[in-house]
């Protein structure tokens, strides 16, 4: 079993490793996905998709709520403030081949901040199910009071109460009891951090979506939220897929099959990658602003170490 000290120091060296390889990485894509950024942006009418970039950042500023009540609960003081710089200070981690850096380079973060190897564990289980479960219940439902694809969206909608209902008892595992059990209330607060995180990226897709002409016939928003957030879930459940990348465009363009053609649902959902991109860099670079601002304002303080990679 590998010492709490040791654990730390190999934390340590990942988090100097991570920010500027991961930053490279970030750089790239962006660099990468120029062409299809320009052609997105030529198509589309400028302000719904700023807004959808808008609000994708915005989301940022939720997303962390998870961690820090799953943390807080098991009694690592890390404070929203400090979770929220770690979420968006690792944001460029996600462009790493393999999609699970971001998550990695955050533990690495929450270990040095005290955080056992239980209590990681089990919130990186929670973070791996809660959003999947809530976004399958969410688009699941959406599609079922819209009276479309029923049978889908009615399995998922059945899967994602499962999944909700079976955590708390899950997590009362002794690897992920953390020697005592996770508090209800928090696991109440949880699942209302993904209710605001889900409901401000649907948003944010919905808003890239009316960016592009649609014919008369087209689904209304509240099936194009659904559907994304049932895409999302499938193609997150699909690990072979990095990052859902051709099952999300395949599956929503299934579920929203009528009057836009297959190929251009699939054409369509695959550049809100590039408002998704867009708004990761914005975030980061409000970030560095902020960071930096914050260190020239006090020069002689002692900052947290995760704030200056």
């Amino acid at each position: 079993m590998i010492a709490g000290g040791t654990l730390r120091r190999v934390a340590r060296i990942l988090r100097a490793v991570f920010a500027p390889v991961a930053v490279l990485f970030l750089l790239f894509a962006a660099y990468s996905a120029r062409g299809i950024l320009e052609e997105t942006l030529r198509q589309a009418q400028l302000l719904p998709f700023l807004g959808a970039v808008l609000a994708w950042a915005i989301s940022h500023l939720i997303a962390p709520a998870l961690a820090w009540t799953v943390l807080e609960a098991d009694g690592v003081r890390i404070g929203y403030a400090r979770a929220l710089r770690i979420h968006v200070s690792r944001l460029p981690a996600r462009y790493l081949p393999g999609g699970i850096w971001h998550t990695v380079s955050r533990v690495a973060d929450y270990t040095t901040l005290g955080a056992t190897r239980v209590q990681l564990t089990r919130l990186v289980v929670l973070e791996n199910s809660l959003p999947v479960a809530m976004a399958a219940l969410l688009g699941g439902g959406g599609m079922l009071l819209l009276g479309l694809a029923r049978p889908i969206a009615g399995a998922a909608l059945g899967l994602g109460v499962l999944l909700l209902v079976a955590l708390p008892f899950m997590l009362r595992h002794r690897l992920l009891s953390a020697g005592a059990r996770f508090p209800v209330a928090a696991y109440l607060r949880a699942i209302a951090a993904m209710l605001g995180f889900w409901s401000v990226a649907a948003f944010a897709f919905c808003a890239y979506w009316s960016a592009f002409p649609q014919p008369d016939q087209a689904p209304a928003l509240a099936a194009v939220a659904s559907a994304y957030l049932l895409s999302w879930a499938a193609g997150f459940a699909m690990v072979f897929a990095p990052q859902g990348l051709g099952v999300f465009e395949g599956s929503i363009a299934v579920l929203l099959q009528g009057a836009t053609p297959f190929v251009d649902v699939v054409v369509l959902a695959a550049g809100f990658r590039a408002a998704v991109l867009g708004a990761d860099l914005l975030a980061y670079a409000v970030y560095l602003v902020l960071n930096r601002m914050r260190g020239s304002a006090s020069p002689d303080s002692t900052t947290d170490q995760s704030d200056n990679r």
